[in-house]
């Protein structure tokens, strides 16, 4: 996989991101700091390139919860949400590196027991075992 990053003003993202104009920027993304894309090659659930981009007018602290963020969203946990707390994945906590809870989600995510392609009935038995073995609390 091949990742591009790039740091611009908030009006560059539509030519960073190669989305195809400012309303789908402003649509999709919001006023957010920071987008990624992952992109997926001729295989099928197989990432083949990630784009980042980030705000350059971003203030420090921001900056470094997005570059963290988004370099682990494009790997394949591409959504935001707050469903536990802290967490790199939740727009309301600026933290800069991932939570424990985060490296199990990414740790699960690339067990070698998930294939890709797999459905979601196949896939949330084999998860939720990965999971109690990552976190046995």
């Amino acid at each position: 996989m091949t990742l591009q990053a790039n740091f611009v003003l908030r009006n560059q993202f539509l030519i960073a991101t190669g989305l195809p104009d400012n309303n789908a920027v402003d649509e999709r993304y919001g006023n957010s700091v920071c987008v990624g894309r992952a992109l997926y090659g001729e295989q099928k659930f197989v990432l083949s390139k990630a784009v980042v981009v980030f705000d350059i007018d971003a203030r420090d602290e921001l900056m470094r919860h997005c570059i963290a963020e988004e370099m682990v969203q494009v790997m394949g946990i591409p959504n935001d949400a707050c469903h536990y707390r802290p967490s790199l994945f939740c727009e309301d906590d600026i933290v800069d590196e991932m939570q424990p809870a985060d490296r199990v989600i990414l740790r699960t995510l690339y067990d070698a027991r998930l294939k890709p392609g797999m459905t979601r009935e196949e896939a949330m038995p084999i998860a939720r075992v990965i999971i109690r073995e990552l976190w046995p609390e």
